[in-house]
């Protein structure tokens, strides 16, 4: 089942959506290509510090699958 950015799985990962408010970048959050993303870390680029992404195959707060390999290429737009 491919996730459905207008119904998530959960409350808490609903909140986690909706951002932390003015200030904060969030940490979970749908990519361009509408894929569920998680900042895991930052990287230095030439540009100067970047956060380092990786697609959320399960959510993190209940366990429910939300996205496999083969969605998260099949949303990649070339």
């Amino acid at each position: 089942m491919a996730f459905q950015p207008d119904a998530p799985c959960c409350k808490t990962l609903k909140e986690v959506l909706a951002g932390p408010g003015s200030g904060g970048e969030p940490t979970i959050f749908l990519d361009d290509d509408d894929a569920m993303m998680m900042v895991i870390g930052m990287i230095d680029t030439p540009g100067g510090l970047a956060p380092y992404d990786h697609p959320v195959h399960h959510c993190p707060f209940c366990g429910a699958s939300l996205q496999s390999a083969t969605e998260i290429r099949a949303k990649a737009k070339p």
